[in-house]
């Protein structure tokens, strides 16, 4: 079977961000596993992480366009190139240059990550998405695939009421996370946490530490991000650092924990990601985290700063009980995420028939 898969995602902001992370762990997965399936690439083999560029041979290459432009260019790269399966990699997303098409010549899968536009109320852009011709054509085009793979049960259950059923192909399939496992480290007076859209309530988190570090004194946040997605007006605030993402695992490895409080999350790979360096994790109360979390995180209220605060005094008062905490819900987690590859293979197969 020839599979096309669309990387148009790489070219553009989605590299460094959570989606495109998940996108490179799942791809990877899949060539580590040495699928049977020929695979092309439609992107620019330059924009994709080395890892998977350097497992693929043959790429079609990605001139830059808009969705609407694409859905003419779409058939033409199905047919010409006598593709049997598409398998559009970021699907319900909000970014108008990479959406999906329609594929009558050949079979097609989405990748559902969530359906942040429909529940982001925080975030001014996903509510005017909503309202675009885009936005709606996006809805009829997944509802149109003959397959869905999300990455959480949570997304499945999102998935599946905005559209009003399911496709009869609806799975849901577990990044790996390609991280050493790390339990026994002492750690520092130092929790992180992420930048990124509204949704992800920074400002309430900051506001929390600054409450949290009246009683507790010694202890700094690394706010982590590019500058496009930080709020910078806490630079200010006692105790309030901003750093890179580049400076994001080295943290893991020695901090008190990990703040991620979003008001929504399809998934969410920075809790993956800390629980495979058995760093301490305080999180939203919310079903996706506590679909791949569970026992290993203290669990807050991401709506109030108190109680945000209250856990990071928890973590705070015993950080080698959360941190073998982590470690072994990473343990747990590893026995979800890893058969990705030749699940990812099966259900290509099962697509074809």
């Amino acid at each position: 079977m020839r599979i096309l898969w669309d990387f148009r995602l790489f070219s553009y902001k989605y590299r460094d961000r959570g989606v495109g992370r998940y996108v490179y762990a799942m791809a990877r997965a899949i060539t580590d596993a040495d699928c049977a399936h020929t695979i092309l690439v439609w992107g620019n083999r330059n924009d994709v992480p080395k890892e998977i560029a350097g497992a693929i041979s043959k790429w079609i290459p990605y001139t830059g366009g808009s969705w609407k432009s694409d859905l003419a260019i779409i058939p033409w790269l199905v047919a010409s190139n006598k593709i049997d399966l598409m398998h559009y990699w970021i699907a319900m997303g909000p970014m108008f240059r990479i959406g999906m098409g329609f594929t009558p010549l050949c079979k097609s899968l989405a990748t559902v990550h969530d359906v942040g536009v429909e529940n982001n109320a925080h975030d001014p852009y996903c509510v005017q998405t909503q309202t675009t011709v885009y936005w709606r054509f996006q809805k009829l085009a997944c509802k149109g695939m003959d397959a869905i793979v999300c990455n959480s049960y949570a997304t499945r259950n999102e998935i599946t009421r905005l559209l009003g059923r399911a496709p009869k192909l609806c799975d849901v399939i577990y990044p790996p996370i390609f991280s050493e496992e790390r339990t026994a480290e002492t750690r520092e007076a130092i929790f992180i946490t992420l930048g990124g859209p509204p949704h992800k309530n920074l400002a309430r988190v900051i506001d929390a530490f600054v409450h949290f570090r009246q009683t507790h004194p010694g202890y700094t946040l690394a706010v982590c991000g590019e500058p496009g997605q930080i709020d910078f007006r806490h630079k200010g605030a006692p105790g309030v650092a901003f750093e890179s993402m580049q400076a994001y695992v080295h943290l893991l490895r020695r901090a008190a924990g990990l703040i991620v409080c979003p008001t929504y999350e399809g998934l969410g790979l920075p809790p993956l990601e800390a629980m495979s360096q058995g760093c301490p994790l305080v999180l939203s109360d919310i079903a996706s985290f506590h679909e791949t979390c569970d026992a290993a995180a203290r669990f807050v209220d991401q709506e109030n700063s108190a109680s945000i605060a209250e856990g990071l005094a928890d973590v705070a008062s015993d950080v080698q009980k959360w941190t073998q905490r982590s470690a072994m819900g990473y343990t747990k987690y590893l026995l979800l995420s890893g058969n990705a590859g030749r699940r990812w293979a099966a259900l290509y197969s099962a697509v074809s028939r």
